[in-house]
């Protein structure tokens, strides 16, 4: 059996928030844990590490909520 669990769903785009990713030395980040939820539902460690990974991979991930997801 399997469970499917439901994501929080923004109700539009205003609620989503873009990473200000100009104020990190991309790639490097810190491990300070501060999570954010990404809109592909992926949790990541902070902000930084979202933007390292929209940079790693041509992404264009918004935050989605802060915390986990």
């Amino acid at each position: 059996m399997k469970v499917r669990i439901a994501q929080r769903q923004p109700r539009n785009l205003k609620d989503l928030e873009k990473p200000n990713c100009s104020k990190y030395n991309l790639p490097m980040c810190t491990y300070q844990y501060d999570p954010v939820c990404g809109t592909d539902g992926i949790t990541y460690g902070n902000e930084c590490a979202l933007c390292s990974e929209n940079m790693k991979h041509n992404r264009h991930v918004h935050i989605r909520s802060k915390g986990e997801c």
